[in-house]
């Protein structure tokens, strides 16, 4: 089938997986994007400037798959923000999926979701699966990523900006987005160290979310994630970035600011920063 005839009978979806120092994982998350039942894809594979061994792995994957891959290298790390506005600049799909090089894809994930999406109202930004969890050595972890952050009788779906103000469930690996919604927020915002709860959010104001009711991926439990940052040395630019993504949000409904009140007071205690001035003076603008 040639590339006219692919893009004829199903949209390109514009894969961007973003590297740093996953050489250990890189090769298997890469086997999974090929491995996808999709046939029309456009993989860019953005590696931010590892320090390990990642580099040569990408090169000797994308060398054995000849053509098809557009491969970008940093001289300096610029973290996931910057990397995917970099990437999503070079894709030309009308769906975009999202990995980080230490995750996973089942082979039916971008097939099933692009389906869902096709079947959805102009309005219809993401659809969202469930992933599984495993540790670094690849071994199965007992639970799914949306459980492990939060507890729902039934996922939210439709207009889920009010469920998302009490923190981020939705896992990005399992996510396939329409490309001209993400554009219309404005991309990913730079100045925050990490990337999903913000465009979620953004995008939630807007649009309206599907749950895929199927896992599409694995998600890798890595040590020294930016899990950490909530409780090791990132712990201020962690808080530093929820303070101001959230704030983003301020003024949009009055339920809204009630569950603003209550997230940021909870994030707040367990980073125990309850008596920090930032952290005070945003509450002062909800009161």
């Amino acid at each position: 089938m040639t590339p006219r005839q692919r893009d004829a009978v199903a949209p390109l979806v514009s894969v961007i997986a973003i590297c740093f120092n996953h050489e250990r994982f890189v090769v298997p998350c890469l086997d999974s994007i090929a491995a996808q039942t999709y046939p029309n894809l456009q993989v860019i594979v953005l590696d931010d400037h590892s320090s390990d061994g990642s580099l040569a792995a990408i090169n000797a994957w994308v060398e054995g798959r000849g053509a098809g891959v557009t491969l970008i290298t940093h001289d300096v790390n610029r973290g996931i923000c910057a990397s995917r506005n970099e990437a999503l600049a070079l894709a030309r799909g009308d769906y975009l999926a999202f990995i980080s090089t230490d995750d996973q894809w089942l082979p039916e994930k971008i097939a099933v979701q692009v389906s869902q999406l096709e079947r959805e109202p102009g309005s219809g930004a993401v659809a969202y699966g469930d992933a599984l969890l495993m540790d670094e050595a690849g071994r199965p972890v007992p639970g799914r990523f949306i459980a492990r952050n939060r507890a729902f009788e039934r996922l939210p779906e439709g207009r889920v900006f009010e469920d998302l103000l009490l923190g981020n469930f939705i896992p990005s690996l399992a996510t396939l987005v329409r490309r001209r919604c993400i554009e219309a927020v404005g991309g990913f915002d730079e100045s925050l160290i990490y990337e999903d709860w913000d465009m979620w959010l953004r995008l939630s104001r807007r649009y309206r979310f599907a749950v895929t009711p199927a896992v599409v991926a694995r998600y890798r439990i890595v040590a020294g994630s930016l899990i950490d940052a909530l409780h090791g040395a990132r712990r201020a630019e962690f808080f530093d970035s929820s303070l101001r993504l959230i704030a983003k949000q301020v003024g949009v409904s009055e339920e809204g600011d009630r569950r603003i009140r209550f997230r940021m007071h909870e994030l707040s205690h367990a980073l125990g920063m309850l008596d920090d001035p930032g952290y005070l003076a945003f509450v002062a603008r909800l009161a």
